[in-house]
């Protein structure tokens, strides 16, 4: 390359150079947008609603959802559903409105609820429960905002504030690691439970091993109740999980419980399955032994 294309390239760098340099912070700009909108979708794009929180009416619920909605965190609002039919057991009062967000969002709608939740001590109802705790109970609220709400949340550290308490970051931070190693701790069986599942299932086996026909169709009549209890029990004790404040699930109960649950669910089916044999072979031989 002689002179004269030296001096003719550097003339097109030096009249392209400021172009170049908008194109690539718009590039940059793009990108980083890009990014942005990635988490965003990858929060919202996920079908796996969990309940976040349950409210007694839908107003609560929507005030919530709005802030939520407002800060790119998809929701659902939904109703609990019934157990029965109203007519048949009268009005539920335990019928709550649930608020369900991807899995994903949790640890982020925590943060955004804590954020923008505005509390004035001095226009709050001395009344109001949290102001009869005590400092360590205070302690405790701060610890389990996904129990106590991100408003009792923000007044427990105004009330403690208020008592010459004061509580930092890491304060806060320490105490909330502690509560999220405690809770994922599962759970044992105690002694009612076992009593419970082993005591459905040995009435079973035991109305299929006696002689006494009376105590069998007893058994049957009602539906192979405590059978199908210790089944359901089983069941529960096995497959429930819990939803961890970040979202996360795990199983309820450790590994000797739901070894306790799986031998509750075999004892209680052998017993409904032969219950049901048994029942069929004395029916039919009644059947037979009666004249026509």
């Amino acid at each position: 390359m002689n002179v004269s294309e030296n001096l003719t390239f550097l003339n097109i760098f030096k009249q392209t150079a400021p172009y170049a340099k908008s194109a690539l912070s718009l590039s940059t700009k793009k990108i980083t947008l890009r990014i942005e909108n990635y988490f965003i979708n990858s929060c919202m794009a996920t079908d796996n609603y969990l309940t976040f929180q349950e409210f007694e009416n839908r107003e609560d619920a929507e005030k919530t959802a709005q802030i939520l909605e407002d800060n790119n965190i998809p929701v659902s609002i939904e109703k609990t559903p019934d157990l029965l039919d109203n007519v048949i057991i009268g009005r539920q009062y335990n019928n709550y409105v649930q608020l369900r967000i991807p899995q994903d969002c949790f640890a982020d709608a925590q943060k955004i609820l804590i954020e923008k939740t505005q509390v004035e001590l001095d226009k709050v109802d001395r009344n109001y429960m949290l102001f009869a705790l005590n400092n360590e109970e205070l302690l405790d609220v701060i610890a389990k905002p996904d129990q106590w709400g991100a408003y009792n949340y923000n007044l427990a550290k105004l009330i403690l504030e208020e008592r010459n308490t004061h509580i930092d970051k890491l304060k806060v931070d320490e105490i909330q690691q502690e509560y999220k190693k405690e809770i994922h701790e599962p759970r044992s069986l105690n002694s009612t439970w076992l009593i419970l599942g082993y005591g459905f299932s040995i009435l079973s086996l035991v109305a299929v091993f006696t002689n006494n026909i009376r105590a069998l169709l007893v058994v049957y009549a009602f539906n192979l109740l405590p059978g199908v209890l210790g089944i359901i029990l089983g069941l529960y004790i096995l497959n429930t999980k819990r939803t961890l404040p970040d979202g996360s699930q795990m199983l309820s109960f450790n590994d000797a419980a739901r070894k306790h649950g799986r031998l509750m669910l075999i004892l209680a089916t052998i017993a409904v399955l032969l219950i049901l044999a048994r029942a069929f072979i004395k029916e039919v031989r009644f059947d037979l032994s009666s004249p026509l």
